[in-house]
């Protein structure tokens, strides 16, 4: 966290921004004792690649069935849910630009993605493009 972001914090909040910073640190300083359980469902991949892009978690549930939609598909069998969850997330922010906005203003690219999810953007981009974008159609259906 940078200090300019901090500050915008402590505005918000309507604290002091030193007192923000003293939490902060002791916040973090708790968290490093805590176990993270790994992550087994394909939606907390979703869930944890959209908190690391800072994008809003509003998009959560239309990665979430797009996702789900795809499992089905035969191009899909065999995928990694880290692929299909980050191509899930391409999908949203290509097909919806508004969706592709980040909580401080700036914009999700590929590489984003390719760096929180561990993987080549090209994997990415191919398992986008070849396997969910001709069913589009069928993977933005609501009912």
């Amino acid at each position: 966290i940078n200090a300019e972001y901090m500050g915008e914090v402590a505005v918000e909040a309507q604290i002091h921004e030193s007192h923000l910073w003293k939490y902060y640190t002791k916040m973090l300083s708790k968290l490093k004792y805590v176990i993270t359980i790994p992550h087994k469902k394909q939606q907390d991949f979703v869930e944890r690649y959209i908190i690391n892009l800072e994008l809003p978690y509003g998009i959560k549930s239309l990665c979430d069935n797009i996702l789900t939609r795809a499992r089905t598909l035969e191009q899909c069998s065999g995928k990694r849910d880290t692929v299909l969850a980050a191509a899930s997330i391409l999908m949203v922010c290509e097909e919806r630009p508004e969706c592709a906005k980040t909580i401080k203003g700036g914009t999700v690219t590929i590489d984003a993605i390719a760096q929180v999810a561990q993987l080549g953007a090209v994997t990415i981009r191919n398992c986008y493009r070849n396997d969910m974008q001709p069913f589009s159609q069928y993977l933005w259906k609501t009912s």
